[in-house]
């Protein structure tokens, strides 16, 4: 699934160009993401990520946790405003990663189950420094999407 996001570049009187977010595979919906920050634009950077998903996700970690927890709806619903506040106000705060002098490949593992998918993100910066990150994709009714699992993930 594809969706168009207009990007407006400030600077020197000049427009960005538009980019084209790819929810059709886990690695596509990270590229998406990457790009989303490349263009400094927020709103395709949260059309990326899937709060609601990565809400349920910690509270299912807390019920394995604690086996007296029981999160109900409202619970996840507020976990998951806090959650994308934290991530607006973490990019308002420190501004988007920068990622421009990285060269980065995205490899899909094998999923943790069906509909969640480990995807390895690989980089090379200009200095020669090599990072592995492994990022968590998951398939919404939107494509895929990717979320940040607790530390029991999966």
């Amino acid at each position: 699934m594809r969706h168009t996001f207009m990007v407006l570049v400030a600077g020197m009187g000049t427009l960005g160009v538009a980019f084209a977010a790819d929810f059709s595979t886990p690695a596509a919906a990270l590229k998406s993401l990457e790009a989303a920050y490349a263009a400094k634009d927020l709103d395709a950077a949260v059309a990326s990520r899937d709060f609601d998903a990565e809400a349920h996700e910690i509270m299912h970690a807390m019920e394995l946790e604690n086996p007296n927890f029981q999160a109900d709806p409202d619970m996840t619903r507020r976990l998951h405003r806090e959650i994308e506040a934290g991530f607006r106000g973490e990019i308002a705060a420190k501004g988007f990663p920068d990622r421009s002098k990285l060269k980065c490949d995205f490899t899909e593992q094998a999923p943790k189950r069906p509909g969640l998918v480990p995807v390895l993100e690989s980089c090379v910066a200009a200095d020669g420094t090599k990072t592995e990150e492994t990022d968590y994709a998951v398939k919404t009714d939107a494509g895929w999407k990717i979320i940040n699992l607790p530390n029991t993930g999966g």
